[in-house]
């Protein structure tokens, strides 16, 4: 189960400027073992913003 916290998630990229945020590549790792073995990653290209969520999303093609 992935506990991120979106306070976190902020806190973090606040510290890029707006042209790294650009070029920066956001991946998603599910599936990662207790002893930090390499799990499923994907890469994110696209955030879709709702009122009540974030979502960070790969979408094919």
């Amino acid at each position: 189960m992935l506990n991120l916290k979106a306070i976190e998630l902020y806190n973090i990229l606040k510290e890029y400027s707006e042209e790294e945020l650009k070029d920066l590549n956001i991946t998603i790792e599910i599936n990662r073992g207790i002893h930090n073995q390499l799990g499923k990653s994907e890469y994110a290209n696209l955030v879709e913003k709702y009122p009540s969520q974030i979502r960070i999303i790969n979408k094919e093609g």
